[in-house]
Protein backbone atom coordinates (compact mmCIF):
# COMPACT_ATOMS: atom_id res chain seq x y z
CA UNK A 1 0.00 0.00 0.00
CA UNK A 2 1.16 3.54 -0.71
CA UNK A 3 1.69 6.40 1.73
CA UNK A 4 -1.79 7.72 0.90
CA UNK A 5 -3.26 5.52 3.63
CA UNK A 6 -1.54 7.77 6.19
CA UNK A 7 -3.20 10.97 5.05
CA UNK A 8 -5.65 12.70 7.42
CA UNK A 9 -9.31 11.75 7.39
CA UNK A 10 -10.70 14.49 9.62
CA UNK A 11 -10.53 12.54 12.89
CA UNK A 12 -7.89 14.18 15.15
CA UNK A 13 -6.99 11.17 17.31
CA UNK A 14 -6.35 8.81 14.41
CA UNK A 15 -4.92 11.59 12.23
CA UNK A 16 -2.16 12.18 14.79
CA UNK A 17 -1.17 8.55 14.38
CA UNK A 18 -1.42 8.76 10.59
CA UNK A 19 0.75 11.87 10.34
CA UNK A 20 3.34 10.47 12.76
CA UNK A 21 3.64 7.40 10.54
CA UNK A 22 3.87 9.50 7.39
CA UNK A 23 6.60 11.73 8.81
CA UNK A 24 8.43 8.59 9.90
CA UNK A 25 8.38 7.39 6.30
CA UNK A 26 9.67 10.74 5.07
CA UNK A 27 12.50 10.76 7.62
CA UNK A 28 13.43 7.26 6.50
CA UNK A 29 13.38 8.40 2.87
CA UNK A 30 15.81 11.17 3.82
CA UNK A 31 18.11 8.66 5.55
CA UNK A 32 17.09 9.69 9.08
CA UNK A 33 15.53 7.81 11.97
CA UNK A 34 13.49 8.71 15.01
CA UNK A 35 10.01 8.50 16.44
CA UNK A 36 7.66 11.39 15.70
CA UNK A 37 4.92 12.45 18.12
CA UNK A 38 2.11 14.58 16.70
CA UNK A 39 -0.09 16.86 18.78
CA UNK A 40 -3.48 18.24 17.73
CA UNK A 41 -5.21 21.51 18.54
CA UNK A 42 -8.34 23.16 17.13
CA UNK A 43 -7.61 25.96 14.68
CA UNK A 44 -9.63 28.94 13.51
CA UNK A 45 -8.32 31.73 11.27
CA UNK A 46 -10.93 34.20 9.94
CA UNK A 47 -8.59 34.97 7.01
CA UNK A 48 -8.68 31.39 5.68
CA UNK A 49 -10.35 30.69 2.36
CA UNK A 50 -14.01 29.90 3.09
CA UNK A 51 -13.90 26.84 0.80
CA UNK A 52 -10.73 25.46 2.39
CA UNK A 53 -11.02 26.67 5.95
CA UNK A 54 -8.53 24.97 8.24
CA UNK A 55 -10.04 23.67 11.48
CA UNK A 56 -7.29 21.36 12.71
CA UNK A 57 -3.62 22.03 13.45
CA UNK A 58 -1.16 19.16 13.88
CA UNK A 59 2.29 19.94 15.30
CA UNK A 60 5.41 17.79 15.56
CA UNK A 61 9.10 17.95 16.39
CA UNK A 62 11.16 16.11 13.76
CA UNK A 63 14.07 14.08 15.19
CA UNK A 64 17.41 13.47 13.52
CA UNK A 65 17.38 16.53 11.25
CA UNK A 66 20.58 18.61 10.79
CA UNK A 67 18.98 21.46 12.77
CA UNK A 68 16.18 21.48 15.36
CA UNK A 69 13.08 21.26 13.18
CA UNK A 70 9.35 21.40 13.76
CA UNK A 71 6.38 21.07 11.43
CA UNK A 72 2.74 22.06 11.28
CA UNK A 73 -0.05 20.59 9.16
CA UNK A 74 -3.33 22.45 8.76
CA UNK A 75 -6.42 20.53 7.64
CA UNK A 76 -10.10 21.12 7.02
CA UNK A 77 -12.81 19.34 9.03
CA UNK A 78 -12.67 16.53 6.44
CA UNK A 79 -8.90 16.13 6.65
CA UNK A 80 -7.95 17.99 3.45
CA UNK A 81 -4.47 19.50 3.92
CA UNK A 82 -4.53 23.24 3.26
CA UNK A 83 -0.89 23.94 4.08
CA UNK A 84 2.26 22.54 5.65
CA UNK A 85 4.79 24.76 7.41
CA UNK A 86 8.29 23.80 8.53
CA UNK A 87 10.37 25.77 11.05
CA UNK A 88 14.11 25.54 11.70
CA UNK A 89 17.12 27.77 12.46
CA UNK A 90 20.62 28.24 11.07
CA UNK A 91 23.65 29.36 13.06
CA UNK A 92 24.58 31.68 10.19
CA UNK A 93 22.92 35.08 10.25
CA UNK A 94 21.39 36.89 7.28
CA UNK A 95 21.71 40.71 7.17
CA UNK A 96 17.95 41.26 7.01
CA UNK A 97 14.66 39.48 6.36
CA UNK A 98 14.62 37.58 3.07
CA UNK A 99 11.65 36.03 1.32
CA UNK A 100 11.41 33.72 -1.68
CA UNK A 101 7.86 33.43 -3.01
CA UNK A 102 5.86 33.30 -6.23
CA UNK A 103 5.73 36.97 -7.32
CA UNK A 104 3.48 36.55 -10.36
CA UNK A 105 2.71 34.27 -13.26
CA UNK A 106 5.44 35.50 -15.59
CA UNK A 107 7.95 36.91 -13.13
CA UNK A 108 11.09 35.27 -11.84
CA UNK A 109 11.14 33.54 -8.47
CA UNK A 110 13.78 35.49 -6.56
CA UNK A 111 14.57 36.45 -3.00
CA UNK A 112 13.50 39.89 -1.86
CA UNK A 113 15.10 41.78 1.01
CA UNK A 114 18.47 42.96 2.30
CA UNK A 115 21.34 40.89 0.91
CA UNK A 116 19.09 39.12 -1.63
CA UNK A 117 21.45 39.75 -4.53
CA UNK A 118 23.95 37.17 -3.23
CA UNK A 119 21.38 34.36 -3.17
CA UNK A 120 19.72 35.48 -6.40
CA UNK A 121 23.04 35.20 -8.22
CA UNK A 122 22.98 31.46 -7.48
CA UNK A 123 20.52 30.27 -10.14
CA UNK A 124 20.89 26.58 -9.27
CA UNK A 125 20.06 27.32 -5.64
CA UNK A 126 16.90 29.17 -6.65
CA UNK A 127 15.79 26.23 -8.79
CA UNK A 128 16.48 23.76 -5.98
CA UNK A 129 14.58 25.81 -3.42
CA UNK A 130 11.57 26.37 -5.63
CA UNK A 131 11.34 22.73 -6.71
CA UNK A 132 11.37 21.70 -3.05
CA UNK A 133 8.08 23.49 -2.39
CA UNK A 134 6.43 23.15 -5.82
CA UNK A 135 4.88 19.77 -6.38
CA UNK A 136 4.27 18.57 -9.95
CA UNK A 137 0.76 17.26 -10.40
CA UNK A 138 0.11 13.75 -11.64
CA UNK A 139 -2.58 15.02 -14.01
CA UNK A 140 -2.23 15.15 -17.77
CA UNK A 141 -1.94 18.95 -17.53
CA UNK A 142 1.53 18.72 -15.96
CA UNK A 143 0.82 21.77 -13.83
CA UNK A 144 2.87 22.90 -10.85
CA UNK A 145 1.26 23.84 -7.56
CA UNK A 146 3.29 26.95 -6.80
CA UNK A 147 0.99 29.44 -5.12
CA UNK A 148 0.95 30.15 -1.39
CA UNK A 149 4.47 28.72 -0.98
CA UNK A 150 7.57 30.47 0.25
CA UNK A 151 10.86 30.52 2.14
CA UNK A 152 11.17 33.18 4.84
CA UNK A 153 14.52 33.93 6.52
CA UNK A 154 14.54 36.19 9.58
CA UNK A 155 17.73 37.25 11.41
CA UNK A 156 17.91 36.66 15.17
CA UNK A 157 20.53 37.27 17.85
CA UNK A 158 21.72 33.67 17.52
CA UNK A 159 21.42 33.16 13.76
CA UNK A 160 18.55 32.90 11.30
CA UNK A 161 15.02 31.58 11.74
CA UNK A 162 13.82 29.76 8.64
CA UNK A 163 10.17 29.12 7.77
CA UNK A 164 9.15 27.04 4.76
CA UNK A 165 5.55 26.86 3.59
CA UNK A 166 4.72 24.26 0.97
CA UNK A 167 2.32 24.63 -1.92
CA UNK A 168 -0.66 22.46 -1.08
CA UNK A 169 -3.42 25.08 -0.97
CA UNK A 170 -5.27 24.61 -4.26
CA UNK A 171 -9.00 24.42 -4.80
CA UNK A 172 -8.92 22.77 -8.24
CA UNK A 173 -6.27 20.08 -8.17
CA UNK A 174 -6.14 19.05 -4.55
CA UNK A 175 -3.19 17.25 -2.98
CA UNK A 176 -1.84 15.27 -5.90
CA UNK A 177 1.45 14.08 -4.53
CA UNK A 178 1.32 11.79 -1.53
CA UNK A 179 4.08 13.51 0.42
CA UNK A 180 4.55 16.08 3.15
CA UNK A 181 7.56 17.44 1.27
CA UNK A 182 10.16 16.79 3.96
CA UNK A 183 12.49 14.66 1.83
CA UNK A 184 12.62 17.49 -0.74
CA UNK A 185 12.97 20.33 1.72
CA UNK A 186 15.84 18.92 3.82
CA UNK A 187 18.47 18.86 1.03
CA UNK A 188 17.23 22.25 -0.20
CA UNK A 189 17.77 23.71 3.28
CA UNK A 190 21.29 22.27 3.38
CA UNK A 191 22.07 23.98 0.05
CA UNK A 192 20.56 27.22 1.36
CA UNK A 193 22.62 27.18 4.55
CA UNK A 194 25.81 26.53 2.57
CA UNK A 195 25.06 29.51 0.35
CA UNK A 196 24.64 32.01 3.20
Amino acid sequence: MGSGRYFPKGKPESDCVRLAALWGLELEKAGLTGQVTVEHSPYDDPNDDADLKAQHLYSAELPGTPWPMSAEVFTTSKGFITRIVYHTAFAKQVPGQLELKKPGTFRRNVFEGEGAEILNANKELLKTLWRSISFKSQSTFGMYLMFHAWYLLTPTDSGTDVTVRTAVHTRLLGWLERSLGLSRILPALQDLEAAL
